[in-house]
């Protein structure tokens, strides 16, 4: 199986969709690798725009658990980043957090939590409630905290969010 990702790997490369397509459907038969060609086929779909295609194959690699860290943390990045960019601010608030949760490990994680609260925050901000908001607020405050905790220096990318959200409230 790993031949097939390498091969689809490729066909990424050149961004060849469609037969990545093929080849990941297929492969979801294997249960060895099932969550490995779930978790592609999420990462697929969010490079076709078909998020709501790319939510479903990621939850069902989420969910099947044995992906390692980094395949986990993709799974969550990318179904975050296609329900931001679906609107689908409570799933994407909820990926941003179990990024950050990875984050205490992981630096890279704190981006990609960075990412999907950018694309909720350039979106139409007037139909996010205010409960959403709150928690959008809340996770950019803990990010602040573990940013804090890692470096003197200011951290200015959590701050510049926390004040373009707060100019939205």
């Amino acid at each position: 199986m790993k031949k097939t990702f390498e091969n689809v790997r490729k066909l990424l490369e050149t961004r060849d969709y469609e037969k990545a397509l093929k080849i990941l459907k297929e492969a979801r038969s294997d249960k060895e690798d099932q969550a490995e060609a779930y978790r592609m086929l999420g990462y697929v779909y969010y490079q076709m725009r078909d998020f709501d295609a790319s939510i479903e194959n990621s939850t069902k690699s989420i969910n099947l658990g044995n992906l390692g860290f980094m395949e986990t943390n993709m799974a969550h990045y990318f179904r975050g980043r296609a329900a931001a960019d679906s609107l689908n601010y409570d799933l994407a608030i909820s990926d941003s957090w179990t990024l950050l949760k990875f984050a205490e490990t992981d630096s890279d994680s704190l981006d990609d939590a960075y990412d999907i609260i950018e694309i909720i925050l350039n979106s139409d901000f007037s139909k996010v409630c205010s409960q959403t908001k709150l928690r959008l607020e809340e996770l950019l405050l803990q990010a602040l905290k573990l940013e804090n905790a890692r470096s003197k220096n200011l951290p200015l990318e959590t701050s510049s969010l926390l004040d373009k959200l707060r100019l939205q409230l």
